[in-house]
């Protein structure tokens, strides 16, 4: 194979080929890395060593809007395109290094389980108008939940 990608490159200077080799039976592939041993397929997420694991500085003047929504998909894509439990942590934690490489806070908010409380409804609140004494009241009805 690797004859092949020479002969490739000496036809043309303004093309150049690669190829992926292998790291500990690790394949990259994309933005993954793949490995097949025993019949089964692992995959976790992957970052080039070749990319400086620059995503978008804390400190850039992007709106919040793009800073958030670049670190958001940066920990739903790690943990996403794995197989199991151990490449989800290795993909997790290779998110929390990049964000925090750049500056960002790598604190995950802890998942709550639903409770009465947080399950509650929201408060309705209305209007009145008396248009005899041109009076306007805010009122907001909640019941307790507790």
């Amino acid at each position: 194979m690797g004859v092949l990608v020479e002969i490739l490159n000496r036809v043309s200077q303004y093309i150049r080929f690669t190829r992926e080799v292998p790291h500990e039976d690790w394949l990259p592939y994309l933005n993954t890395q793949i490995k097949i041993s025993g019949g089964r397929c692992r995959v976790k997420w992957y970052r080039k060593n070749s990319s400086k694991n620059i995503s978008n500085q804390a400190e850039s003047t992007h709106p919040e809007a793009v800073k958030r929504a670049v670190v958001r998909n940066m920990y739903k894509t790690a943990p996403g395109v794995r197989t199991g439990e151990v490449e989800r942590e290795e993909s997790r934690k290779l998110a929390c290094e990049i964000a925090d490489s750049n500056g960002y806070r790598t604190q995950h908010r802890r998942k709550v389980p639903p409770t009465a409380r947080t399950l509650r409804p929201p408060p309705v609140s209305f209007l009145s108008f008396d248009r005899q004494t041109d009076r306007r009241e805010l009122f907001i009805y909640s019941k307790d939940y507790t």
